[in-house]
């Protein structure tokens, strides 16, 4: 059993956001976990920021709760559409209000310059968007997924970070929204219901391969947190790129470079 807090962030009560964050509470605590269920829009709070890092500004009532709330889960999850490639006002005005230097990071004066103050979590982010998954990747490069994941959820400490998506619901039948959020299936308890099956505390994760790490990895479609988004000729040269350059210099120094290849750092140049 695994302690979840569940953040509703769709500032709209009749929303599909506000019924998938609804199913995924069911389906965990039937499962045997100890779930909370956080409604942005149901909290009463100054969403901006007004004065940056450098002023303080005192929390609400509600934002406390919410703070407690964080650091008492140990498995983060947030549903909210993508709009503008970004989250909704609301939720943004409450991430920039809630994880403030003491609550998600702490910065140093020296290396590495922070110190993430949620290790030891897992997050998940379930969000719709209306157009294909295809389009966010190549023309967007996964803008959303991006952001969320490595500028926000990683740079507090939560790994392992994985997705649940769904794309082109503009284009959605009501069938394929109450199979996604759980809904009336003999023997089925639908997607959101089977993600909340989750790692036994202290198991070893699985390490994820894919362009998005910018390691070697398989060469296929693109993989982002487990998903299968979509394979085409253009992501398959993307993937050969990134899975023959290594985060690390490509090769050590005083080596001979690879024959038609730039050294990537400057001690491979000397």
């Amino acid at each position: 059993m695994r302690r979840i807090l569940v953040i509703d962030g769709h500032p709209d009560a009749g929303s599909y956001c506000a019924a998938l964050a609804h199913a995924y509470t069911e389906g965990a605590r039937a499962g045997g976990h100890e779930v909370r269920l956080l409604k942005v829009r149901d909290l009463r709070f100054d969403p901006i920021l007004h004065g940056g890092f450098t002023h303080p500004q005192p929390l609400e009532p509600d934002l406390v709760e919410a703070r407690d709330a964080v650091r008492w889960c140990e498995h983060l999850v947030i549903v909210t559409p993508c709009w503008w490639w970004h989250v909704p006002a609301l939720l943004k005005g409450f991430i920039d209000r809630l994880f403030l230097p003491g609550v998600g990071v702490d910065y140093l004066e020296r290396p590495p310059y922070i110190r993430k103050l949620l290790k030891g979590r897992s997050a998940r982010v379930v969000y719709t968007q209306n157009s294909p998954q295809a389009l966010a990747v190549l023309a967007r490069e996964d803008l959303f997924w991006r952001n969320m994941r490595r500028a926000f959820l990683r740079h507090c400490g939560f790994r392992p970070v994985r997705r649940t998506l769904m794309a082109g619901m503009r284009s959605a039948d009501r069938g394929r929204r109450e199979r996604a959020a759980g809904g009336p299936r003999p023997g089925d308890g639908g997607p959101l219901r089977s993600t909340c099956r989750l790692p036994a505390a202290g198991a070893r994760r699985r390490r994820s391969r894919g362009c998005d790490r910018g390691g070697r990895g398989r060469i296929g479609p693109y993989r982002s947190g487990g998903q299968v988004v979509g394979g085409s000729a253009r992501t398959a040269r993307v993937v050969r790129s990134w899975a023959a350059a290594p985060a690390a210099c490509p090769w050590p120094p005083g080596r001979t470079a690879r024959p038609g290849s730039r050294p990537r750092c400057r001690a491979a140049r000397r």
